[in-house]
């Protein structure tokens, strides 16, 4: 058994939007170099987006040469596939994986003091962003995309963590409710539980 962040909220939500929809998948084509044991189901629609968001980004920069965004978008590809095949590995070894589960990070284990959602907010963004810096000076097209994806997965992974809260939130305040609601219910019945 895998020591796993909670699936990936995104699905659980309520209603569509599109600001997080686009961030969730810059994010998402970042992810898959950093990630292993990706959920079968993680990187659904916001994968396919990819296919669109690189091709309307580079655009932006028609005056750029935008081939190593072509190479980054064919890399996108090809994890993906090795995700998908990992996952049918896992799933046939009866190894318990959420089908939205996000990953478990690369990096976890040069920080194994942090948690998984420490590691995903606060260790791959900024070493995100650092390799955008730095591959600026060869793609500026490339280097700009992964910072902006490297802000993206920031925003999204402590969305995620918000979401969470707040619905551990709920649930505790849901047990405390029952349980008031069942104190009544015996005295009611005039039980001495």
């Amino acid at each position: 058994m895998f020591n796993q962040l909670q699936p990936d909220p995104r699905i659980q939500r309520n209603g569509f939007n599109l600001p997080e929809f686009v961030m969730e998948t810059w994010a998402v084509s970042v992810e898959v170099f950093l990630h292993r044991r990706i959920g079968a189901r993680y990187i659904g629609m916001q994968g396919l987006a990819v296919m669109l968001l690189v091709p309307i980004y580079c655009l932006v920069w028609q005056e750029n040469d935008c081939t190593p965004m072509l190479w980054f978008m064919l890399a996108f590809l090809g994890m993906c596939c090795i995700a998908r095949g990992k996952s049918l590995v896992l799933s046939r070894q009866n190894l318990p994986v959420h089908s939205r589960y996000s990953g478990e990070p690369i990096l976890w284990r040069f920080f194994p003091q942090l948690s998984e959602e420490r590691v995903k907010q606060c260790v791959e963004p900024p070493v995100v962003f650092a390799a955008g810096l730095l591959l600026c000076a060869v793609s500026e097209p490339l280097g700009v995309y992964l910072m902006i994806a490297a802000a993206c997965m920031f925003f999204i992974v402590s969305a995620n963590i918000a979401w969470w809260r707040q619905r551990s939130i709920d649930l505790h305040d849901s047990v405390i409710e029952q349980q008031q609601i069942a104190e009544r219910f015996r005295e009611l019945r005039g039980d001495q539980f």
